[in-house]
């Protein structure tokens, strides 16, 4: 172990720190431009090279395939830029309809140059293409600058980012004395740039910069590593966590400071547009790191509490009660950093939403935040963890813990209050207390896991515990802001309903009215009464009524200077007299607000006279209407923003209903809720109130007219589904943190128990199945909508087409049919069908179209789609659906053919553009997938607790066999369980049942064999003892035997018999000793009936022995000891012989299987012919030294008995006197 730390990764931080903020600061100029302008001819230069590649790709297309050139062919030679075709001065094919490109436009002395149109500025790269037959020009249009006349989310005016670093600079064609100019290959100049006085780049060495802050950053995060893992090796836990501390202080603050990263690579994650909310977290990714440092220490703290834990005791009483009360107000502040990160992402940034049910939107922005969320929720269950650990490491116990817990939790309550009122959080933040409250209680007081180092299955509870009390938590503030935005909204909706004039539109109509009688063409049109006066028209909607009146459906009325109509039944004055009344006036004397309260709608009406030489010679009015929003449209999405903006975001036109009152009477209604006559009369001093469905909010512009916007409920379901979602994401990262921690730091595998594996199978035989359904479900109902969508807008189309095809036959025909005639009459079938429409001619050229605007602003070229070109009038199918795109706007377009009705020929195509039903394919995917997420977290719930229940209940039986087996004795007494199941611990108690039958008769068996050894020892003892004075007194006996030899006398005789008793006695001693020399019967598994046959054969040659022997076929297989078999086999044919004294012995010996099923058994006999055992005898036969016989020892029967007995069967006798014995051996067989 080293002594020291070693800060040699500390100065390589410091190193790259300083080589960083010196490439920052003093080697990058973000004003060097000349650099900057150097990296700009580089991409041009590299992006002519591809235009160059893609020409003469072209042009060896166009030369093979010359007789075959088509569209076909063109667009599928397509390239990264859009290229032109043309001969002879006219366009023949084109790759890209987003821009239009004419003949004049182009330099034929030139092969690069730069071109300026309404839409921007393009670089030109041309070739001539040489035939056989004629020449061609090939051109490739690269966009420098793209020029909209409106400004949306979808249309964004500015330098190509792929050419320019940044969109502050600007570009010029004809350069005054500019030196930062871009040459082509020609050396002909393209274009210069033009920089802002107060303008700086990001130069590509900035990612220099920002490799040295990462590789100091890498270095320092290596030495407080080192650091930390010191201090733990010596115990210095609070250092190495100050060290951790310090660390990311440190480094969070030079970023801070510096800006860093977003000084250096602007991202949209640390860009303060979105997000910003204070000094240390002044971008959505600066609070991310905030949050993940946060979640880091806390870990740390989570990891080496017990460390921390035991290093100084508290001391005193009075500081433990203290430390108690503060322990259970910290944790109050904990639940308050989790509510106020989602507060603040609520409050600071608008375009964010936590609610999972409002759209199906995964932006980077999105993730982010729910990744902040599901931080600060495992940062609470964490930190709260700890305190919960330092309150029972405290050791109070009892009343007093309650009563200390109970005053902590007064003072978080009034710590809450406090904070609520400071925020404003209109009571969600008693809500989160008492959430809060339920969850300290629980864990403090229930038997929940004391320490995190233990890997049970109530672990597992614990964590679900805390991630519902989180979800909880986070759903419902998610509920709360979701409320306060919509009700924002609604506000602002409704003061636009009441909002009466546009000043802007009255404004710059007021200049249109005014310039009107000024203008020649005008007047020229006007005096000519032969011209059609549809360019007056046309000149008014694209020259005077720019785009800030795309919003609008316009319509100009020429009127002759007798105000009688050119184009409209009703005459100027009474047009005039009809709507130029003073209840409809404005600022300006010629403009009028007319509003239909009965529709809710507001026209102007602007009246202007045409003069020449004091003479009228004409009127014009001119009539806008807002425009309406129609479902799935594409083309209002372009035009400026409209009104409706946060009405749609609220889920469409559908989801809220308003009405208007005038003088409290209802004069006008939208949406599905029924408005009753008087119902203002709900709203008594509030502004608001709820029904059971609907929820109401009034604003009043005065005490004339007011506003209801009605919205249904908040729905329940959408609760459940941001708790389902918020549940399943903190219970992965709480497992997550749990498997890095168990395998990582204490580096123990996971194990489980029986208990342990059956309710993770319970839980995963449901997940999997419903997480592969809900893929299928969503995956097949996001094909159906798009079928069926595609489907739908094909049906209109071709209605269209058939409706459309004898006008558009009679207009390409030249009959009876002009140019405003055809424009009428598609754009009333627009409003009947409730679609927009655009109809090209055969060649591709755009006729007419219900939404002309698009046209007149320059977002789309009046070119059609080249591949429609090539699907429906070469490859002649009659539709197509297209994927298109006007700006970052992204949608589809029907397209249909058209046939006149006469020849069939092919007259035009109609297009039919609309979004794929996205919103709809979101709500119906966000509404299964809800249902899943709820009814799978409800489910998964469930099983948790069934599945605790269930294995419990499963392993009861294992739990009650290791409790006896525990408890198994040789000495006690060993009852059996009892368990009425025929499943598999039916079958493990049987068997356990068994093992203890079979231990209770190795438990006799031993017995037996002790009884045997103590008897056999005692044998040996007894034939010792009596040997030894023997041996002396039958030498004593013989020495006076011998003495008195030859005589007759009464000593001599009792000599005698003193030495038979001697012998007798001696004998007795002999059997003893074999007695006790005889070995333990073996166990092992043989063939009786072999045993038999080997032992018949010793007798069957003796002459004087007559045995007969029956045995049944077959082997019969028993345990016990064989040789002991034949051993007794033997004893019991020799006693039959020996029992037989006046006649020649005739043994009869029977092996035969018995008929009984259970146990199998044999039966053997052995039968004699001798003179049979009379009754005294026959009860002492089996007892060990009892013989009938002079020189026996009496111990055969009682071993046989032994024996058989030995090997599990019986032996018994029957004996008839005179006649002969008859021994039964009974034993059971095995497999």
């Amino acid at each position: 172990m080293s002594k020291s730390v070693s800060y040699s990764f500390l100065f390589i931080a410091l190193a790259a720190l300083l080589v960083g903020l010196g490439f920052r600061y003093f080697l990058v100029n973000t004003k060097d431009y000349n650099e900057y302008t150097q990296e700009v001819r580089k991409k041009v230069d590299k992006e002519l090279e591809v235009a160059e590649i893609e020409l003469t790709a072209l042009e060896e297309a166009v030369i093979q395939n010359y007789k075959k050139l088509d569209f076909s062919l063109i667009t599928s030679n397509t390239g990264t830029y859009p290229i032109y075709i043309f001969r002879n001065s006219e366009l023949l094919f084109w790759t890209d309809n987003t821009y239009l490109l004419s003949y004049d436009q182009l330099k034929n002395n030139y092969s690069e140059y730069t071109i300026e149109t309404p839409k921007g500025l393009f670089l030109i790269k041309q070739k001539i293409i040489v035939t056989k037959y004629d020449n061609m020009t090939g051109v490739v249009l690269i966009p420098l600058a793209s020029e909209y006349k409106i400004y949306n989310r979808f249309l964004t005016s500015g330098v190509n980012p792929k050419l320019f670093a940044t969109s502050d600079i600007s570009l010029q064609l004809n350069p005054e004395g500019s030196s930062y100019r871009i040459y082509g290959t020609g050396s002909n100049l393209l274009f210069a740039l033009t920089f802002p006085s107060d303008y700086s780049w990001q130069s590509s060495q900035n990612y220099t910069v920002l490799f040295f802050m990462i590789i100091a950053c890498v270095f320092v995060f290596l030495q407080a590593r080192i650091s930390m893992l010191y201090f733990l090796r010596n115990g210095k836990v609070w250092y190495a966590f100050f060290t951790l501390l310090s660390t990311f202080v440190g480094i969070r603050f030079l970023m801070l400071f510096l800006e860093l990263p977003n000084s250096v690579l602007p991202t949209v994650l640390f860009n303060a547009r979105y997000y910003a909310s204070s000094f240390v977290a002044p971008s959505l990714g600066d609070l991310f790191l905030n949050v993940i440092c946060i979640f880091i220490i806390s870990s740390f703290l989570f990891v080496h509490f017990s460390e921390l834990s035991h290093m100084r005791s508290i001391g005193s009483r009075k500081r433990k009660q203290f430390g108690i009360v503060i322990a259970i107000a910290l944790s109050f502040a904990i639940a308050f950093y989790h509510f106020l990160n989602i507060r603040n992402l609520y409050i600071h940034s608008p375009q964010i939403s936590l609610d999972f049910t409002r759209e199906l939107d995964f932006s980077l922005l999105k993730i982010t935040a729910l990744c902040i969320g599901i931080l600060t929720a495992t940062t609470y269950f964490l930190l709260v963890h700890i305190l919960v650990r330092f309150i029972e490491w405290l050791h109070v116990e009892g009343k007093k813990l309650i009563l200390l817990v109970s005053i902590g939790i007064l003072v978080g309550w009034i710590v809450s209050g406090v904070y609520g009122f400071s925020v404003h959080a209109n009571g969600s933040d008693a809500w989160i207390a008492l959430i809060h409250t339920i969850y300290i209680l629980v864990v403090i007081f229930v038997e929940l896991p004391r320490s995190e180092r233990s890997f049970t299955y109530q672990i597992f509870i614990y964590i679900f515990l805390g991630a519902i009390t989180t979800s909880i938590m986070s759903s419902y503030i998610i509920y709360c802001f979701e409320q306060t935005r919509e009700r924002v909204a609604k506000q602002n909706f409704a003061e636009q309903l009441l909002l009466e004039n546009d000043l802007q539109g009255e404004f710059l109509l007021n200049d249109v009215v005014e310039s009107l009688p000024y203008d020649p063409i005008i007047k020229n049109r006007l005096m000519t009464s032969f011209t059609t006066k549809d360019i007056i028209s046309r000149k008014i909607r694209k020259f005077y009524l720019d785009y800030y009146f795309d919003k609008y459906d316009i319509k100009v009325h020429l009127f002759n200077g007798n105000g009688m109509p050119y184009d409209n039944t009703m005459t100027y004055d009474e047009m005039y007299s009809r709507y130029a009344q003073p209840d409809y006036a404005t600022e300006y004397k010629d403009i009028f607000l007319v509003h239909d309260l009965s529709t809710n709608t507001k026209r102007y009406f602007a009246f202007s006279e045409i003069s020449r030489s004091g003479v009228k010679i004409g009127k014009i009015v001119l009539e806008l209407q807002l425009k309406k929003i129609v479902s799935n449209s594409v083309y209002p999405n372009l035009l400026s923003d409209n009104p409706y903006s946060n009405y749609n975001r609220w889920g469409g036109r559908n989801a809220w209903s308003y009405s208007i009152f005038k003088d409290r009477e209802l004069v006008y209604t939208q949406g599905n809720f029924v408005y009753e006559k008087d119902f203002l009369k709900n709203f008594d001093k509030e502004k608001s109130f709820s029904t059971s469905s609907y929820k109401h909010l009034l604003v009043k512009e005065n005490d004339n007219k007011v506003v209801v916007i009605s919205s249904v409920k908040y729905p329940l379901k959408s609760v459940l589904t941001n708790f389902s979602m918020q549940f399943i994401c903190i219970v992965l990262m709480m497992l997550l943190l749990l498997a890095v921690y168990r395998l990582y730091f204490r580096q123990q595998p996971f194990t489980f128990n029986l208990t342990g594996r059956i309710q993770l199978y319970l839980n995963l035989a449901f997940f999997l199945p419903t997480i592969l359904l809900s893929i299928l479900i969503v995956s097949i109902l996001n094909s159906e909508n798009k079928n069926q969508t595609i489907e739908t807008y094909f049906q209109k189309a071709e209605n269209v087409a058939q409706n459309f095809s004898n006008k558009l036959t009679d207009y390409v025909a030249k009959k009876n049919s002009t140019k405003d005639e055809l424009l009428e009459s598609l754009q009333e079938i627009a409003r009947l069908t409730q679609t927009e429409i655009n109809v090209f001619d055969r060649e591709g050229v755009l006729l007419a179209s219900s939404q002309p605007t698009i046209y007149d602003n320059g977002l789309v070229s009046s070119l059609i789609n080249p591949k429609v070109m090539a699907l429906l009038i070469e490859q002649q199918q009659n539709k197509a659906i297209l994927s298109e795109s006007i700006g970052k706007l992204d949608y589809n377009s029907a397209y249909v053919v058209v046939n006149s009705p006469n020849t069939g020929e092919v007259v035009g195509i109609i297009d039919v553009p609309f979004f794929e039903s996205q919103r709809y394919a979101d709500e119906q995917i966000l509404e299964v997938v809800s249902t899943i997420l709820n009814v799978f977290t409800g489910i998964f719930l469930l099983l948790v607790v069934l599945s605790f229940f269930a294995s419990r209940n499963l392993t009861k039986p294992l739990s009650l066999v290791t409790y006896r087996l525990k408890r198994i004795t040789l000495s006690g007494d060993n009852k059996p369980l009892d368990y009425k199941s025929d499943d598999e611990i039916g079958l493990l108690v049987g068997e356990y049942n068994k093992m203890l039958v079979k231990l209770e008769e190795s438990r006799a068996a031993l017995a037996a064999s002790e009884k045997e050894s103590a008897w056999r020892e005692m044998a040996k003892q007894v034939a010792h003892e009596i040997k030894n004075p023997l041996t002396p007194m039958k030498l004593t006996l013989q020495h006076l035997q011998r003495v008195l030899a030859n005589e007759e006398s009464p000593a001599e005789r009792s000599i005698k018999s003193l030495l038979t008793q001697v012998d007798t006695l001696s004998d007795i001693a002999t059997s003893f000793s074999a007695f006790a020399k005889m070995p333990i019967p073996k166990s092992e598994r043989f063939d009786v009936s072999m045993v038999l046959q080997e032992t018949l054969i010793l007798y069957k040659n003796d002459g004087s022995v007559r045995l007969d022997a029956i045995i049944d076929q077959g082997e019969f297989y028993v345990n016990g000891d064989a040789k002991l078999m034949g051993r007794i086999f033997t004893n019991l044919i020799l006693n039959g012989i020996q029992s037989v004294e006046e006649k020649d012995p005739h043994i009869n010996v029977v092996l035969e299987k018995t008929n009984q099923k259970s146990p199998k058994t044999i039966l053997l006999y052995i039968r004699d012919n001798g003179k049979g055992i009379d009754e005294d005898t026959a009860k002492k036969l089996f007892i060990p030294n009892f013989t009938t016989k002079s020189t026996g020892s009496g111990i055969g029967l009682s071993v046989a008995k032994r024996g058989i007995e030995h090997a599990g069967g019986r032996i018994w006798f029957e004996t008839e006197p005179y006649f002969g014995t008859t021994f039964f051996i009974e034993l059971p067989l095995v497999e």
